[in-house]
């Protein structure tokens, strides 16, 4: 397999050849190459060094790596220029100038720690810039250069988490350490880089091709050779005349400058207009052509002058170009969203997760150290374009309580759904799985490899109708269906994928097929997903731990490094105020840990939760709380009840709090598996089990607390309460789930079956007196699997908690072969009513027939307990349907409100053009009117006209005669004569003899000249007499 360089050099001279959009101008480089002087060549391509002294080499090579690391942001030159008067390059310098000279150290935790703020006060980067708003009125507005501040905070704070979690001390020391012993390669060096740090690894995709350009890698190792090639063997690449031009913005501007590469028309505006052109192909050929461009220069240089190899590789033959058109003229192509800027985002160093969804939408996973992460990612509403589905009426289903012979359980054992799943399809069932989510509304979805089908469990009944999507081509075998709290959202979760689609109406339409709508899937090889859980206080907020932290394509909306190997976490919910954000995650080692707070963006809090949870801060990190609060909450009306939750400008993260590690007694157990935190009026209670089926469990005494990054205060651990041993074999995978209607009661799921762990202890720890009959759980077999052989476990594929008053508490399970198993744990309210008839028969329980039941403390304690449940469920229900109604009758008023709006519109439309068209009439009459009034005007002025018109008298009228014949006969005459001269001309010319005047008479020249002055006369007279004429009938009209 060929080295890297060798693998830059083959993908450029790929896109080289194919490109369209930019060309080598052989004949302007090979004259290029024949005027350049090698005096000033050489001049022009001197190393920088800068003025700085260093204590060490380690010091040096920490600031050279941190100013190539920070080598990108020239898509901002323009905004750069106008708020700063530097370049992007430049800005860089200047700041890492000012933290050297600073004497701060540029270290790991300096690295870490690095706020927004820090960007803006060294490298001069304005985070916001005022704005008008109304005269004499200024507000703060983002700046047009705050993107950049935060790409460069990202860049250092993700650097600075890659090497704590490889224990460098700083930048330098990591950097030296890829250095090879001696003589080294180059390649090897930069290919160590570019797979550690996401921001050095520079490639682009061009069709199906990976294009490598590695700038930023190849910069460092060339001014690390430069620097110290000479007096440390380590830096003394062996390769250096390898490597290839440092392709960028300003590269390709000077080559085209110089008429070494040209444009084709459209890239050539593009760049002239300043418009971006990202990260596309014609960006991609641009790159790639420069950096072949230069390999010839290079070459020519080598042939025409010999001796020294390394001056003439394409990275100096740049440095060249950059230097000779730095002060000339000309529009470099913009990117703001280079493959370096986005590899910024795609910090693969630690194999941990995260796949998540972003705010607008978009499906994402991070790339970071090789220690987990726990993220939390938000789905939105709008992003979903919506359905042309019709709505369709559901359909009344039958009461549970009917008169069927067969019970709950038998109806839905005995459904045909089971029988329509698939026996064959993408399925991951190494392991078990948890092929069952249950909406609020009872709806049960489930995957049998093909398909997604939904059915309503309220409609048990032999003919229990059910919904399923058409086939879905699913590329990864599914392990997991989680629907979020509302049901809107479903995940079907795969080892390494994870696809996300909507759940459209739930109702049963006439053909009986499931409406999602497909958002979108997650893929990146062999990063593994652990655990998937939607948010406990949001619909569209999705938390997903895996075994690595690959950052691609997008950001995440938080990334929250964990920094050991974690299996499992945990919500907490409604223990206290602080409790509502926090997050419980668990190591393989038994350790747990505690993150608080943990707040989603884009959500509403109460402004009473808010003061709840400022009583609830110590007042050491009342400090914290402030900068905490005024971060994360959006400005908001005065009366607003509630807060608006947004992404930092600033970011603030948790911090972890090991509340059981090594120094608990209690905190080590090899191969725990998972953890699972519930609280019961204000008590913590932390379960952990391990793949041998030890079950630990611990309370938390004390209320939950903050801390953030930068002050650590002191938190109280966990409290061992008890242990239980399942004995288990090795392999199940224990896994645990709560109770929501029972939260004392707590199921284990593993290949050999299912475990119900009733917590009758934790009642009593509410009690003043902390007393109880009982203090150790009830530990149950509700399920035993059969193994598909001897030593293997046959895990369930799915297992779900119902607790509805008419169906009552069950349990669902679906096995190996795809069929359903229904565990009674409580009565349904039809059994129950059954049960306690007393009210019915109260002759029978006092006729003395039979022993009346004696009545006690433990009966009225099962009547009290069951009713309270029944009373709960039934209040939930009509709660949810109180809600509904309240909703629909909203919806109605709105759409009666609408109506009536629309009729008010309507009503004075109606009346503006009624007055519009009588306006319209009254118009036409009078101007019809006024027409007939002037035609009657001009019919008078006509007929007086004709009347006032002088009648001419007989000598008049025998003048006009006579001239018109004296005309007459002139014209006669002179025509005659003209013909004449015309014949006599025309022979004239035919004979080529003499003119015309030699051919007339004298005489016949003196009739012509005296005809025509005759006729001059006349002409004059009758036009005198004509004007006399018009000028008497004008006076007689106007008389």
């Amino acid at each position: 397999m060929s080295d890297l360089l060798s693998q830059i050099e083959s993908s450029h001279k790929l896109v080289a050849d194919k490109a369209t959009s930019a060309k080598i101008d052989d004949e302007k480089l090979e004259k290029y190459v024949n005027h350049l002087d090698l005096a000033a060549y050489k001049d022009s391509t001197r190393p920088l060094r800068f003025p700085l002294r260093f204590d060490n080499i380690r010091e040096e090579v920490n600031f050279l790596s941190l100013f190539n690391l920070l080598s990108f942001g020239s898509g901002y030159r323009a905004e750069l220029y106008r708020s700063t008067q530097r370049g992007a390059s430049e800005t860089i310098l200047y700041g890492l100038l000012g933290l050297q000279i600073g004497s701060h150290r540029l270290d790991t935790e300096f690295l870490q720690n690095f706020l927004t703020t820090d960007v803006e006060k060294y490298f001069g980067i304005p985070l916001n810039v005022e704005k008008e708003i109304r005269p004499a009125i200024m507000t703060e507005v983002p700046s047009e250069l705050r993107p950049l501040a935060e790409m460069i905070l990202k860049v250092l704070n993700n650097t600075g988490n890659i090497l704590r979690n490889r224990a460098y001390e700083d930048f330098g020391k990591f950097v030296m350490d890829q250095l090879p012993e001696g003589d080294g390669s180059a390649s090897d060096f930069i290919t160590k880089l570019a797979s550690v740090i996401p921001s050095f690894d520079d490639k682009s995709k061009y069709d199906t091709d990976i294009i490598y350009f590695h700038k930023k890698t190849q910069s460092l190792a060339l001014d690390l050779y430069r620097r110290f090639g000479k007096e440390d063997s380590r830096f003394k690449f062996t390769d250096a005349d390898r490597l290839s031009a440092l392709a960028d913005s300003s590269l390709a501007a000077s080559l085209r400058r110089e008429g070494i590469i040209t444009l084709d028309d459209a890239l050539a505006k593009k760049i002239d207009e300043g418009k971006e052109i990202n990260t596309s192909r014609e960006e991609v050929e641009l790159r790639a052509v420069s950096s072949v461009a230069c390999k010839r220069v290079g070459d020519k240089l080598r042939e025409r002058f010999g001796g020294e190899e390394d001056i003439f590789s394409g990275a100096i033959v740049s440095h060249h170009f950059r230097y000779v058109g730095k002060n000339k003229e000309g529009e470099r192509h913009l990117n703001k969203e280079t493959s370096t800027l986005s590899n910024i985002l795609s910090d693969r160093e630690s194999r941990e997760p995260i796949l998540g969804i972003e705010k607008n939408g978009g499906l994402v996973a991070q790339d970071r150290s090789t220690h987990q992460q726990l993220i939390t990612c938000r789905m939105n509403n709008d992003w979903f374009a919506r359905s042309d589905l019709k709505n369709t009426a559901q359909k009344a289903t039958k009461p549970i309580l009917s008169s069927s012979s067969q019970s709950v359980s038998e109806q839905l054992e005995a459904s045909p759904l089971w029988n329509s799943l698939a026996r064959e399809g993408s399925l991951d069932t190494k392991g078990g799985g948890q092929l069952f989510a249950i909406d609020p509304d009872l709806t049960l979805f489930t995957w049998d490899g093909l398909h997604l089908f939904s059915v309503n469990l309220r409609e048990v009944k032999n003919d229990l109708k059910h919904r399923v999507k058409s086939p879905i081509n699913m590329k990864f075998p599914v392990r997991e269906v989680s629907l979020n709290y509302s049901g809107s959202l479903i995940a079907l979760v795969g080892r390494t994928e994870c696809s996300i689609s909507r759940v459209g109406k739930r109702s049963m339409s006439s053909d009986d097929k499931l409406r999602t709508f497909h958002l979108k899937t997650f893929n990146k090889g062999d990063v593994e997903i652990l655990r998937v859980q939607w948010h406990p206080l949001s619909s569209h907020h999705l938390c997903i731990l895996t075994s690595d932290s690959i950052l691609r394509d997008e950001e995440a909306e938080q990334v929250i490094p964990l920094g050991k190997t974690t299996v499992a976490f945990s919500f907490c919910r409604f223990a206290d105020p602080w409790s509502c954000f926090s997050i419980f995650y668990l190591s393989d080692n038994g350790f747990i840990n505690l993150l608080c707070p943990v707040v989603p963006y884009d959500c509403e809090i109460p402004v009473t939760l808010l003061g709840a949870l400022e009583k609830e801060s110590s007042e050491k990190n009342k400090s914290q709380w402030l900068t905490w609060i005024e971060s994360i909450s959006t400005p908001t009306p005065d009366n607003s009840s509630f807060v608006t939750t947004r992404k930092p400008q600033q970011i603030v993260q948790p911090m972890v709090q090991d509340i059981l590690n090594a120094s608990h007694q209690y905190s080590r157990a090899t191969g725990a598996t998972d953890i699972n935190v519930c609280s019961v009026h204000g008590l913590v209670v932390v379960s952990r089990i391990t793949q041998n089926g030890k079950l630990d469990t611990f309370v938390k005494l004390d209320p939950i607390s903050p801390q953030w990054l930068g002050e650590k205060n002191s938190t109280d651990g966990l409290t061992m309460y008890e242990q239980i041993d399942l004995q288990l074999p090795e392999g199940n995978n224990p896994k645990m789930m709560r109770d929501s209607a029972s939260l004392n009661l707590l199921y284990v799921c593993h290949g050999a079956g299912i475990h119900q762990i009733d917590l009758v202890w934790l009642p009593s720890l509410l009690d003043e007196s902390g007393k109880s009959d009982e203090n150790s759980s009830r530990v149950k077999m509700l399920y035993r699997s059969m193994s598909d052989r001897e030593g293997d476990a046959a895990h369930l594929l799915g297992v779900s908690v119902v607790n509805e008053p008419l169906l009552g508490n069950i349990l669902l399970l679906l096995t190996k072969d795809r069929r359903c198993k229904v565990i009674d744990m409580q009565p349904t309210l039809a059994t129950v009513m059954n049960k306690f008839k007393i009210a019915e028969q109260p002759q029978k329980m006092l006729s003395g027939l039979s022993d009346p039941e004696t009545l006690s403390i433990s009966n009225l304690r099962h009547i009290e307990e069951t009713s309270y449940e029944l009373q709960q469920r039934y209040a939930k229900w009509l709660l949810r349907l109180q809600l509904e109604i309240v909703q629909r009758l909203s919806q109605l008023n709105e759409t009666k409100r609408e109506q009536e709006e629309r009729e008010e519109e309507l009503k004075e439309k109606t009346e503006e053009l009624k007055s519009s068209r009588e306006l319209f009439d009254y118009r036409v009459k009078a101007a019809v009117e006024m027409q007939r009034q002037l035609e009657e005007r001009m019919k008078l002025v006509s007929e007086h006209v004709r009347r006032q018109k002088k009648q001419l008298s007989s000598a008049e009228r025998d003048f006009f005669s006579e001239v018109r014949k004296t005309q007459n006969q002139h014209l006669k005459t002179y025509t005659s004569q003209l013909k004449q001269v015309e014949e006599l001309l025309r022979e004239t010319k035919l004979r080529k003899e003499e003119p015309i005047k030699t051919q007339l008479t004298k005489k016949q020249l003196e009739n012509i000249h005296s005809a025509l002055q005759e006729q001059t006369k006349l002409l004059a007279s009758t036009q005198e007499r004509s004007k006399l004429l018009e000028r008497s009938l004008d006076e007689d009209f106007r008389k």
